[in-house]
């Protein structure tokens, strides 16, 4: 897997997920270097037996089936760089095992990832919030873009052609930035970001009417 987008994936995690690794066919040395991580870090969790099942492919040398490719782990985002970026050579892909509302996004085919796009900004934007924010004479709109190579949702609040607000949804893990900070829950439904519109409506208002 190409390292940067392995780290860029695992930069996306809330602390509250897990991952699923996938090894390539070809990826026992990666397997061996992420059983050495698990062994040298307090904060690393592995799942469904799956330190069981490290010690006997690394015995056997053989991965006896696509199954035993494939690890469950927590906290892998805040591991040593250099060790993950060896493992990333090994590994063939890697994915969110805990559901999301965004997960659409991060569909393989175009018109499914649109499809989910356009509901998404539909459900967010409601007449009602949109209401909310033609009100005060400012501008929002919702569009799908790539931040990281990954999938995401941007949503700006504009006023006079300024971005006041910017909120982005990643769509391979569900977190949610405001610019560029990361909030501290993940992308279940719409009211979360509608939230987050009203809220930076208020402050704009309190900034306008000072």
């Amino acid at each position: 897997m190409e390292i940067q987008k392995f780290l860029n994936c695992l930069s996306k995690l809330h602390t509250s997920q897990t991952v699923v690794l996938k090894f390539k066919e070809s990826g026992l040395t990666g397997l061996h270097r992420l059983h050495e991580l698990i062994k040298s870090s307090d904060e690393i969790e592995i799942y469904d037996g799956g330190k069981i099942l490290i010690y006997a492919v690394l015995a056997s040398g053989r991965w006896e089936g696509t199954a035993n490719q494939k690890y469950r782990l927590s906290n892998l985002q805040d591991a040593d760089k250099s060790m993950l970026m060896a493992i990333a050579r090994d590994v063939d892909s890697i994915e969110v095992y805990d559901k999301h509302g965004a997960k659409g996004l991060s569909s393989r085919r175009q018109k499914v990832k649109n499809e989910a796009a356009n509901i998404l900004i539909g459900q967010i934007l409601s007449k009602d919030v949109t209401d909310d924010v033609t009100n005060w004479g400012i501008q929002c709109n919702g569009s799908l873009v790539h931040n990281d190579g990954l999938p995401a949702l941007k949503f700006d609040l504009l006023l006079d052609d300024d971005v006041v607000t910017s909120i982005l949804l990643d769509g391979w893990s569900g977190q949610i930035m405001v610019n560029g900070r990361i909030e501290d829950e993940v992308f279940n439904q719409p009211k979360q970001i509608q939230r987050i519109i009203r809220d930076s409506l208020e402050s704009i208002a309190e900034s306008m009417t000072a």
